[in-house]
C-alpha cells in the first residue's frame, strides 16, 4: 500500500465536509450496538442528534478526517476495533459464542465515509444514486439494502425481513397451487461472517470496481477496502482470544508470529460489513443457481430456494449429496480467488500485517443433518402432512399486527390486539407440539418436511411471544409483575447457585462433582429463551420503563433480585465455557493476563456489556440516555429565540404581518434561482451547516423542515416537537393557518416545493380564522393512517367546509340527528376500531384518505334546499295524495269557514314539509355524492379521488346485496374501494349515542315531531354508546388441545374463530313481554340473567327467534333494523372468503347500564310505535 499524493476526484469526495456530515446524520441506520459503546460514546452518539450544533458537528468532522487522513496516508495504520462475546449455543458442556465488533463511533464514523465512496455515485445535483458496485447487488437480496434518500444509510430491517419472508411465503403458496416447483430448500451456512477470507472478500470486491476510475482513484479505493477488511483487535485476555479463534475455528492455522491480533473474516457488527457480505453472497448465490437452479430469495445468508433438481427416487440422499457437491463448488471458486491474490504477491497489501493462514477460511452451507438449518421440502408432501400452507396467512397477521400495535390509540385496541395475539401464540405453540411428537416418532419420511415446518413455526412464536408481553404491560400498566416473571425465569436458568459460589466456581475453589459448578443441564433452558430474543429483550424492556421509579424502595427489591439472577446467570455462562487450546501461537505479547480471576473472562462479555448500565452498583451508569434529554431542535430553538426575544404571542394575522419580509426572503429563496439560496441557514447564522449539508439538501428537505418547523412552532406559540397534537403554549386560538403549515412542516414525507406552492393559500384571509377544534381529535389520525401531506392538508380543508357547510343547520332536517363535522369524526375514530377488530379489513393509506373523507361528506346534500319547483313537476303517488286530500277537504264543504280553512292549511303545510324532509332524507346519499362531484369548494381534490370519494358516500345508502355480493378488487386496484364502503357504513350504522341530540330541543318539541323523527329521537336519548370487543379462540379450546375433525393444522383456515361482540349500552330496562317481530330474521334474542343483560346474537340463516319476545329487543331490533341486516351480511361475507384465516362470529349484546328516568309520556311515544 503507498501513499496518495495525487490528487483525484474520490480523494477530494472521502475528505469532503458533505461526505462526512451525510454520515454523521444517519448515524442511527447503522449504529445498532448501542450498548457496547463506551459511555463516552454513548454520549457523543446522543448529542449528535442536534445536527445544527455547528461546534460539535465542526469538532466531529475534523476528529473525522483526522482518521480518514491516517488511513489513507498512513499504510500500517488500522482502525482499532473491539470485540465482544455473545452467547451462541451450548454445545455439550461448552459455550460457543458468536463475536460482536465495535469501534469509537468517531471510528464507525469515518468507516461510513469510506464506504459512501463505494455505495454512492453521486449526479450533477448531488443526488445519491447507486454505484456501479450497488447496482450489482440483486433485488432478490433483501438484506441490509442501501438507502438513497439521503436520511439513512440502510433502509429498515425490519420492513425488509418482512418482506423476504412475505414473499417466501407467498412463493411456497403459489408453487403448490401451480406446482411450477416440487421442492423448497432451506439453507444456511456456517459461520459465515467469520468464515470470510477478507483476502478473497478483496479481491472480489476489487474485481467489480468500475473501470472508469483513474489509476489515482483505483489506487484510493484499493486503499479504502483494505482499510475496511483489516483491523486491529483491542487487547484480549488468554481466555477471550481463545474463543475468537474457535468462532472460526481457526486452532492450530494461527501463523507462529503474531505481534498484533487481526480481525478472523468479516467483523459482524461494524457497519461496512453488511454490505460487503452482500457482496459476498454473489458468490454463494452463482453456486446456489448451479445446483438448484429455480427461483430464490436471499436475507444476508439465510435463502430459500424453490426448484425441480431433486431426484425424487432418493431426495434425501440426492440433496446430501448436492451439499457436498456445492460445499466443493464453493471451495473451488474460493481456491481460484485465493489464486488471484497469490498472483499480486508481493504487491498484495494485506500480506504485510494478516497473521491468518489462507487455509483457515472456507464458507460451508450447513450440511443437513437432525440439527442442521439446511433442509428441503417436498411442496405438494409438505401441503398434505403440515400447516405449512397456511403460514402465508401467518405472515399477513404478522403485517397486521405491527401496524396495530403502531396505531394503538385505545384501551379497546390493546384488548383486540392482544385476544389476537394470545390466540395465534397458542394455536403456533399447538402446532409445534404437534410437530415435536411427530419428530418424536421418528417418520423419515416426513422428518425433513417437518423440520423445515417446525423452524418457521418457531420464527413466528418469538414474533407474537415478545408482543404479548409488551401488550400485557401496556393493558396492566404493571411493571412489577413483568419483574416477577423475568426473575423467575432467570432462577429457572439459575436453579440455586448464588452469585457468591460462582464466584468460587470462576476462582477454581471448587473441585467437588456435586457441586453447582457442574450443574449446566439448566443452562439449555437460557439459550433456548435467549435464543428467541425473548429474554433479552424484555430485561431491556423492564429496566427502560422504570426511570422515573428509581426511587421506589418496593419496586428496587424486586429489581436488586433481578439483578442479582442476572449477574449470577452471566457468571455462570462464562464459567462453564471450557477452552481446550490447541492453538501453539505464542501470544503473550498482545494478550492480557487473567489477573482477576474472579472477573475472569467478564470485559469483553456481550451479556455483561449491554447490561452494564442495568447492574450498576451506583446511578451514574445506570439510564445514561434518560439523565441527557438532548432534542434535534435545541440549537434551532437556542438561535429562533435569540433572533425573536422580543416576539409575544400574537394572532394568527399579526404574526404573518409582524414576520412577512423574513418570511417571504425565507420561503423565496427557492424561486430565485439560487440568488437568495441559504438564507434560510444564514438568517440563523448556519452557513456552515448550509455547505455540510449539500448531499442531504439535494436529497430530501429534511433540513429544511426542521427550521421552518421550528421557526413557525416558535412564532405561533406551539411546543416544538414533530408531534401532531399541536400543544399551544398562549391562550390565543388556533386558526386553520397555523394547522395547515405546521402540519406540513412536522410531515416526515415533507416537500419544499410543495409546501411554498401552497403558502401563499394558507395564509390568505380564509384560513386565518379559528379553527373548529373537533378536527385535533382526529389529526394524528390523518399522520399515522395516511401520512400524505398534500392529502392530510386535502382533509383539513374538507373538515373546514364540512364545518362551514353545516354551521346553520339544514332548513328541512332541524329535527334530525347531527350529520355535521362532529358526526364524521365520530366515523373516523370508529372505523379505526372496527378496523382493528376485524383481522381481514387490511386496507393502504390511500384508502384511509377516501374513507375519512367520505365520513366527512356522505350526508353533505342535507343542508342543501331542495328544489321548490319539485312538487309542482312531480307525478307520483305521494304528490298526487297530497293534493287530492287537500282538494277533497276544501270541497267537502260549499264555503269552508275560516278555522277550518286554517286547519286544512295547517295540515297541508305538515304534508309539504314531511314530503320536502323525505326528499332530502331518502336522496341524500345520491345528492351527496353528486355535490361532491360538482361543487366548487372541493375542486381542490384530484378529479379521480374525487370520483371515488362520491362512489363511496353514496354506497352508504345501497342495499346491502349491492355491496357485499360485488366482486372485490382490491389487490389489483389503487383503492380497496369495496372494504372503504364497508367501513364507511358499519361506522354510520353504529353511531347510535345520545350525543347525537339535544334533550333540550327534544323536550321542547315532542309533540310537534313527526312520528319517525320522535322514535328515533327517544332512541337515541336511551342509547349511551357502544364498545367494541373482539375475542379470539381456538377450535381446539375445550378440546384438549386436539386438531379439530375438518383440520390437519391447529394453524388452518378457519382453526381460530374471531368473534366480535358489540356491547351497545342503553338506559333502559323494559322487559316485558311482547309479540315477536315477522321482520326479525336470522336473529335470536336471549336474555341473560345477570343484571337484566339482553344478548341478541346474530345467527347464520338457520334459526328464528320465539314467537315471543321482550320490549327492549323489540325496540332495538326495530331501531337497529339497518345495523342487523349489515351485520349478518357482513359475517356471511367474512366466513365466504377462502382467503380469510378466521372464522366469524359476530354478536350484539345490548346491556342496561341505567334506567333512565323517562316520562311515561315519552314512553307512550315509543311503545305506540313499536306496536303499530
Amino acid at each position: 500500500m503507498t501513499s496518495q499524493t495525487t490528487s483525484n476526484k474520490l480523494q477530494n469526495r472521502l475528505l469532503r465536509e458533505d461526505n462526512i456530515f451525510l454520515a454523521i446524520s444517519s448515524l442511527n441506520s447503522y449504529v445498532q450496538e448501542t450498548k457496547l459503546l463506551s459511555k463516552e460514546d454513548q454520549e457523543l452518539l446522543i448529542r449528535l442528534r442536534d445536527i445544527f450544533n455547528e461546534d460539535l458537528i465542526n469538532q466531529t468532522i475534523k476528529d473525522v478526517k483526522e482518521q480518514l487522513v491516517k488511513i489513507k496516508d498512513e499504510p500500517d495504520f488500522l482502525f482499532k476495533i473491539s470485540v465482544y462475546f455473545k452467547p451462541k449455543k451450548k454445545t455439550n458442556d461448552n459455550i460457543e459464542f458468536r463475536p460482536i465488533h465495535t469501534a469509537k463511533l468517531i471510528d464507525q464514523i469515518a468507516m461510513v465515509s469510506m464506504l459512501q465512496l463505494l455505495v454512492y455515485d453521486i449526479d450533477n445535483t448531488g443526488k445519491l444514486i447507486p454505484s456501479e458496485l450497488s447496482r450489482l447487488i440483486p433485488s432478490t437480496f433483501y438484506g441490509n439494502r442501501i438507502s438513497y434518500d439521503g436520511k439513512r444509510l440502510f433502509k429498515p430491517w425490519q420492513s425488509q425481513y418482512q418482506k423476504y419472508s412475505s414473499n417466501a411465503n407467498n412463493m411456497l403458496y403459489e408453487y403448490s397451487n401451480n406446482m411450477q416447483y416440487k421442492y423448497e430448500v432451506s439453507l444456511d451456512l456456517e459461520n459465515f461472517f467469520p468464515s470470510i477470507n477478507p483476502r478473497l472478500l478483496f479481491e472480489h470486491i476489487f474485481s467489480f470496481l468500475p473501470l472508469k476510475y483513474s489509476n489515482d482513484e483505483t489506487e484510493l479505493m484499493k486503499t479504502i477496502l483494505c482499510k475496511l477488511l483489516y483491523f486491529e483487535i483491542n487487547s484480549l485476555n488468554k481466555t477471550e482470544y481463545e474463543w475468537y479463534l474457535q468462532s472460526g475455528k481457526l486452532n492450530n492455522t494461527v501463523s507462529t508470529t503474531v505481534d498484533k491480533i487481526h480481525n478472523i473474516g468479516l467483523p459482524q457488527g461494524l457497519p461496512h460489513s453488511y454490505f460487503f457480505a452482500n457482496l459476498y453472497m454473489l458468490l454463494i448465490k452463482e453456486a446456489y443457481e448451479e445446483a438448484f437452479g429455480g427461483e430464490a430469495v436471499y436475507y444476508v445468508d439465510d435463502s430459500v430456494i424453490f426448484t425441480n433438481k431433486i431426484e425424487e427416487k432418493d431426495s434425501h440422499a440426492d440433496f446430501e449429496n448436492k451439499i457436498k457437491k456445492l460445499n466443493s463448488d464453493l471451495n473451488d471458486k474460493e481456491q481460484r480467488l485465493l489464486e488471484k491474490v497469490r498472483q499480486r504477491e508481493p504487491n498484495d497489501p494485506s500480506k504485510i500485517f494478516y497473521q491468518y493462514d489462507d487455509s483457515s477460511f472456507s464458507v460451508k452451507v450447513h450440511e443437513p443433518g437432525d440439527s442442521s438449518k439446511s433442509f428441503f421440502t417436498s411442496i405438494q408432501e409438505s401441503k398434505k402432512r403440515s400447516g405449512e400452507m397456511y403460514l402465508q396467512k401467518i405472515s399477513r397477521e404478522t403485517s397486521k399486527t405491527s401496524f396495530d400495535m403502531y396505531t394503538i390509540f385505545s384501551d379497546s385496541d390493546v384488548r383486540v390486539t392482544k385476544s389476537r395475539i394470545t390466540a395465534l401464540f397458542k394455536a403456533i405453540n399447538e402446532e409445534i407440539d404437534h410437530i415435536d411428537s411427530k419428530i418424536k416418532q421418528n417418520d423419515n419420511d416426513s422428518s425433513l418436511e417437518v423440520r423445515n415446518y417446525l423452524e418457521k413455526l418457531l420464527r413466528y412464536k418469538k414474533y407474537f411471544k415478545y408482543r404479548m408481553m409488551l401488550l400485557n404491560y401496556i393493558e396492566k400498566d404493571n411493571i412489577e409483575d413483568l419483574i416477577k416473571e423475568i426473575t423467575t425465569e432467570l432462577k429457572k436458568c439459575n436453579k440455586k447457585e448464588t452469585i457468591d459460589e460462582l464466584k468460587k466456581c470462576n476462582e477454581n475453589e471448587i473441585t467437588d462433582e456435586s457441586t453447582n459448578c457442574n450443574k449446566n443441564d439448566n443452562i439449555d433452558d437460557f439459550f433456548k429463551k435467549y435464543n428467541d430474543d425473548i429474554l433479552a429483550v424484555s430485561i431491556s424492556f423492564i429496566f427502560e420503563r422504570i426511570q422515573d421509579r428509581v426511587d421506589d424502595p418496593k419496586l428496587n427489591i424486586k429489581l436488586k433480585e433481578l439483578k442479582e439472577e442476572l449477574r449470577s446467570l452471566i457468571y455462570k455462562i462464562h464459567n462453564i465455557s471450557n477452552v481446550n487450546s490447541s492453538s501453539k501461537t505464542d501470544v503473550s505479547q498482545v494478550v492480557e493476563e487473567d489477573v482477576d480471576k474472579s472477573k475472569r473472562n467478564l470485559k469483553y462479555s456481550y451479556l455483561m456489556k449491554v447490561f452494564s448500565e442495568y447492574l450498576a452498583q451506583d446511578d451514574e451508569a445506570f439510564g445514561l440516555k434518560y439523565k441527557m434529554s438532548i432534542s434535534k431542535y435545541d440549537t434551532l430553538f437556542q438561535k429562533i429565540k435569540t433572533k425573536y426575544f422580543y416576539v409575544k404571542s400574537l394572532s394568527t394575522k399579526k404574526t404573518f404581518i409582524r414576520f412577512q419580509d423574513d418570511l417571504e426572503q425565507y420561503l423565496n429563496e427557492d424561486k430565485d434561482k439560487g440568488k437568495n439560496k441559504g438564507h434560510l441557514f444564514a438568517s440563523l447564522g448556519l452557513n456552515l451547516i448550509y455547505e455540510w449539508s449539500y448531499f442531504i439538501r439535494s436529497n430530501n428537505d429534511e433540513m429544511e423542515r426542521l427550521i421552518l418547523n421550528a421557526l413557525f412552532s416558535y412564532i405561533f406559540s406551539y411546543n416544538l416537537d414533530d408531534s401532531f397534537t399541536f400543544a399551544k403554549c398562549s391562550r390565543l386560538l388556533i386558526s386553520y393557518a397555523e394547522i395547515r403549515i405546521l402540519a406540513l412542516l412536522r410531515n416526515k414525507q415533507f416537500n419544499l416545493k410543495n409546501f411554498l406552492n401552497k403558502y401563499k393559500n394558507m395564509i390568505s384571509e380564509n384560513y386565518i380564522v379559528d379553527i373548529d377544534y373537533s378536527l385535533l381529535q382526529v389529526m394524528e389520525h390523518f399522520n399515522t393512517f395516511i401520512k400524505n401531506p398534500k392529502k392530510i392538508d386535502n382533509l383539513i380543508l374538507i373538515h373546514k367546509y364540512c364545518y362551514d357547510t353545516w354551521k346553520n343547520g339544514s332548513k328541512y332536517l332541524h329535527f334530525y340527528t347531527l350529520h355535521n363535522q362532529e358526526h364524521a369524526v365520530s366515523l373516523i375514530h370508529s372505523s379505526i376500531e372496527i378496523l382493528h377488530s376485524i383481522s381481514y379489513f387490511q386496507i393502504k393509506p390511500i384508502d384511509y384518505y377516501v374513507l375519512f373523507a367520505a365520513c366527512y361528506l356522505h350526508d353533505i346534500s342535507m343542508v342543501t334546499l331542495p328544489e321548490i319547483n319539485k312538487f309542482a313537476m312531480e307525478e307520483s303517488n305521494g304528490v298526487n295524495n297530497i293534493v287530492d286530500r287537500f282538494c277533497n277537504s276544501i270541497s267537502d264543504s260549499n264555503k269552508p269557514n275560516r278555522v277550518d280553512l286554517k286547519m286544512q292549511l295547517v295540515k297541508l303545510y305538515e304534508d309539504m314539509d314531511e314530503y320536502y324532509e323525505s326528499i332530502v332524507r331518502d336522496e341524500h346519499a345520491q345528492n351527496s355524492a353528486s355535490e361532491i362531484r360538482k361543487h366548487s369548494e372541493l375542486d381542490f381534490l384530484d378529479e379521480t379521488m374525487r370520483d371515488l370519494i362520491a362512489d363511496v358516500s353514496e354506497a352508504h345508502g345501497f342495499d346491502t346485496n349491492d355491496v357485499y355480493n360485488v366482486r372485490s378488487r382490491g389487490k389489483d386496484t389503487l383503492t380497496n374501494e369495496k372494504f372503504i364502503k364497508i367501513l364507511l357504513r358499519l361506522s354510520d350504522l353504529l353511531d347510535i349515542s345520545r350525543y347525537r341530540i339535544s334533550n333540550v330541543v327534544l323536550y321542547h318539541n315532542l309533540k310537534n315531531l313527526n312520528e319517525v323523527s320522535r322514535f328515533h329521537w327517544i332512541s337515541h336519548l336511551i342509547t349511551k354508546g357502544y364498545r367494541l370487543e373482539t375475542v379470539y379462540k381456538s377450535e381446539s379450546d375445550g378440546n384438549s388441545g386436539d386438531i379439530s375433525e375438518n383440520s390437519h393444522s391447529h394453524i388452518a383456515n378457519k382453526a381460530i374463530i374471531e368473534k366480535l361482540i358489540i356491547n351497545v349500552e342503553v338506559l333502559m330496562s323494559q322487559t316485558t313481554e311482547i309479540e315477536n317481530s315477522p321482520n326479525c330474521k336470522n336473529v335470536s334474542g336471549v336474555i341473560s340473567n345477570k343484571d337484566e343483560d339482553l344478548k341478541i346474537k346474530i345467527l347464520f340463516n338457520q334459526e328464528k327467534c320465539g314467537e315471543k319476545c321482550s320490549f327492549l329487543c323489540r325496540w332495538f331490533m326495530k331501531k337497529n333494523e339497518y345495523l342487523i341486516n349489515e351485520l349478518v351480511s357482513l359475517k356471511n361475507y367474512l366466513n365466504m372468503l377462502d382467503d380469510n384465516f378466521f372464522q366469524c362470529e359476530i354478536e350484539v349484546h345490548v346491556d342496561v347500564v341505567q334506567d333512565t328516568n323517562i316520562s311515561n309520556e315519552v314512553f307512550d311515544y315509543l311503545r305506540d310505535f313499536i306496536e303499530k
